[in-house]
């Protein structure tokens, strides 16, 4: 990961990427807290993006990484009981998944 940008801001180059961002994130607090007031609305929409603070995290020499879902299953949103039922039937195709759920279940 180098920086994460939206389609509209990105440049040729990086629009040929074929990943894209779920936009879960983990950040250390006190450093998310210092740094947050950093960000800038200086791109085509004018807005404030979350995602500017893994570039920054980089710039300042922090450690970024990244997790490559394999199965799409694995990162679907649950908005209604009907995508809900869905991802439930879906995950009992997961071995890694399934095993979890019941490990949980038994304790």
């Amino acid at each position: 990961v180098d920086s994460i940008v939206e389609y509209k801001d990105a440049t040729g180059a990086q629009r040929a990427v074929k990943e894209f961002n779920l936009s879960y994130y983990a950040f250390d607090f006190k450093w998310l807290c210092e740094n947050i007031s950093k960000l800038t609305n200086n791109n085509a929409s004018g807005e404030y993006y979350l995602t500017d603070m893994v570039h920054m995290a980089i710039e300042q020499g922090r450690h970024v990484d990244s997790y490559i879902i394999t199965n799409v299953v694995e990162c679907l949103g649950i908005n209604s009981p009907e995508q809900l039922k869905m991802v439930e039937d879906a995950i009992v195709d997961i071995p890694h998944v399934a095993v979890s759920a019941v490990d949980s279940a038994v304790k």
